[in-house]
């Protein structure tokens, strides 16, 4: 179900990747974007072209962030699932492989 955040979403995204050095605000956009992500299939449309990039950016900057690990790997989940569920090949799928791994 819709949760309302989707018009924020690009906003949320598009600030987090002017702050990638500041680990909190990271995490907390991080958060937002995932859970977003997670429950609302509207929200991934919106996010499938320009989160993965930034969370990619944001745990290079940040190897040694669980929390930020954990909530990048999160996003990148969702959108991952709803790319396969759309048919909707992942951006960067072939470059944010072998990073993860």
């Amino acid at each position: 179900h819709p949760l309302g955040l989707e018009t924020h979403l690009t906003k949320v995204v598009e600030t987090a990747k002017t702050r990638v050095d500041e680990a909190p605000y990271q995490q907390v956009a991080l958060c937002l974007t995932a859970f977003v992500a997670g429950v609302d299939a509207e929200a991934c449309e919106i996010l499938s072209q320009s989160a993965l990039l930034w969370a990619m950016s944001v745990l290079k900057a940040h190897r040694n962030n669980a929390n930020i690990a954990f909530w990048a790997c999160s996003l990148i989940a969702s959108l991952g699932t709803w790319c396969a569920a759309w048919s909707v090949k992942m951006p960067c799928a072939s470059d944010s492989l072998p990073f993860l791994l």
